[in-house]
């Protein structure tokens, strides 16, 4: 859903995502450049629509004002104007190529409305003159992102010449060391920029880690989507709200009649269909760690297996699927709770979890439900069925 933010005399295209609920966590996406127009939409299908994710154009690029202020300056204070329009508390924030020195830069100015920092495949904090010429030595072919905005020059010559600037503030390393907000720094293996700036970044923040994407390039998602993925859920949801409920009472008056189990064989094309709408294409994908190569042999429901799937049906379309994994024998989890972005807030996850607790507790287990600290959609479901952290 596209807005535009007016900053002065500017006017900042920007994008949220069309399932926007204010119970999903914020996620920022700055691209990269300097120079070009957001380059990051084939990204934000990866999230399977869990985030409400803001893109945006920087001054000068795509389809907002070109004014000639292009300093990184101005470019922080346009993200945190960005940040007040939607009405943001806190956010998580995701940068790409020159974006990801941006993301930082915008955790040490506003720290606390920054949950966390994604730097992905950054340039490195430095004016090198050994990595620009490794740099272009690397002459690796690249598989680029489609871009329909012409780049701006302009734009190029005058963030650059700014960002130099700002590396040389003389409180900047001191700024980063004291940094308290989590920061991922990320690197591809294939990626022509060297990687050894962000290497030392990582050990210098005090709550960093590194990772290297295997046999990915410059922009991982285009060739590897499922490896990029699975880090990003792995780095941003990491931290969870686990609740148990043992008695009957709470949830017994929510309607479950449209929920039933579902088989994996006479039901698959409805399981696929329903995948589908999460980016689950091929039978390797997994969605909340559920493949249709495995389907079968997990969540069959008989002999030993991993758990099973219930579904809400409606009109012969699944619009919320929900499981249950035997994780221990006295106790079974609710996991892999989801709804159709175009049915959410209609109450069908709610009853897909009171079946799932129903079922449970019928079988004489405890239900308990892990789920990210920031998902309050969920954890609302959670507490209307008597779940409680």
């Amino acid at each position: 859903m596209e807005q535009l933010v007016t900053v002065g005399e500017a006017k900042l295209w920007t994008n949220i995502s069309e399932s926007k609920d204010r119970a999903k966590p914020y996620l920022l996406m700055i691209g990269g450049g300097p120079g070009v127009s957001d380059g990051l939409a084939t990204l934000e299908p990866l999230l399977g629509g869990h985030y409400n994710v803001i893109r945006f154009d920087a001054r000068g690029c795509g389809r907002s004002t070109a004014d000639g202020q292009y300093d990184v300056e101005t470019t922080l204070g346009d993200i945190e104007a960005i940040r007040q329009h939607y009405e943001v508390e806190q956010w998580y924030v995701l940068g790409h190529s020159w974006g990801a020195d941006l993301a930082l830069f915008c955790a040490m100015e506003h720290p606390g409305h920054c949950l966390k920092v994604l730097h992905l495949c950054g340039l490195g904090m430095q004016n090198d003159i050994d990595w620009a010429a490794e740099c272009a030595g690397n002459n690796w072919p690249e598989e680029e992102p489609a871009n329909e905005y012409p780049m701006n020059y302009d734009v190029l010559d005058t963030a650059l010449q700014s960002y130099w600037k700002y590396l040389q503030r003389p409180t900047l390393w001191r700024h980063l060391a004291d940094l308290q907000v989590p920061v991922l720094v990320a690197c591809a293996e294939n990626d022509p920029r060297p990687h050894w700036p962000n290497r030392q970044l990582a050990h210098l923040l005090p709550v960093a880690d590194f990772r290297l994407l295997a046999e990915c390039a410059h922009w991982p998602w285009l060739r590897h989507p499922d490896l990029l993925r699975d880090m990003l859920f792995d780095w941003f949801t990491e931290e969870s709200y686990i609740g148990r409920l043992d008695t009957w009472t709470q949830f017994i008056d929510h309607d479950s009649t449209s929920v039933r189990w579902l088989c994996p064989d006479a039901d698959f094309g409805l399981i696929q269909s329903y995948f589908w709408h999460f980016n689950v294409f091929t039978d390797d994908d997994t969605y909340f760690g559920i493949s249709l190569r495995h389907l079968r042999d997990e969540y069959s429901g008989t002999g030993p297996c991993k758990g099973r799937l219930c579904g809400y049906i409606l009109d012969g379309t699944i619009v919320s699927l929900a499981g249950v994994e035997y994780a221990l024998p006295e106790c079974w989890e609710i996991s892999a709770v989801s709804t159709l972005p175009t049915q959410t807030g209609k109450g069908y996850s709610t009853a897909v979890c009171a079946f799932l607790a129903r079922n449970i507790l019928g079988n004489g287990k405890q239900a308990f439900c892990e789920t990210n600290r920031c998902n309050f959609a969920m954890q609302r479901v959670l507490q209307k069925i008597g779940i409680h952290a």
